[in-house]
């Protein structure tokens, strides 16, 4: 899928978590839920789907967001690496197409906010 202007390409880290379930009680769709509580819904692309096996993993995942008029996010992702309990990832988002990277307990509140005004 070719970005559109507004469009950004991001890599996130989050956990998976359910926003849908079929008629039968299965996972039907997903959504990555960040550190800092922005959520993302998964689109159902070949990729989002094989996400669906992986609720309540952490995982880095890299692809274009969009906006709708509701503020909703939805990411199509281009490739994700999940995280082992073990590891600790990392603990905030990049946010630009430049992956500028924003930690949690250093973040520059007035460039997040200009961050996602851009989008």
């Amino acid at each position: 899928m070719k970005a559109k202007k507004g469009d950004k390409h991001v890599t996130i880290t989050g956990t998976v978590i359910p926003t849908d379930w079929d008629k039968d009680g299965k996972v039907a769709e997903v959504a990555l839920s960040t550190p800092a509580e922005d959520e993302y819904t998964v689109t159902n692309n070949l990729l989002g789907q094989e996400l669906l096996q992986f609720v309540g993993a952490r995982v880095v995942a890299t692809g274009t967001v969009t906006e709708d008029e509701h503020w909703s996010r939805r990411i199509t992702l281009n490739s994700y690496e999940t995280l082992e309990d073990d590891e600790q990832g990392e603990e905030g988002e990049y946010l630009d197409d430049e992956e500028e990277y924003y930690d949690e307990e250093q973040f520059d509140g007035k460039k997040l906010f200009e961050a996602q005004e851009e989008w």
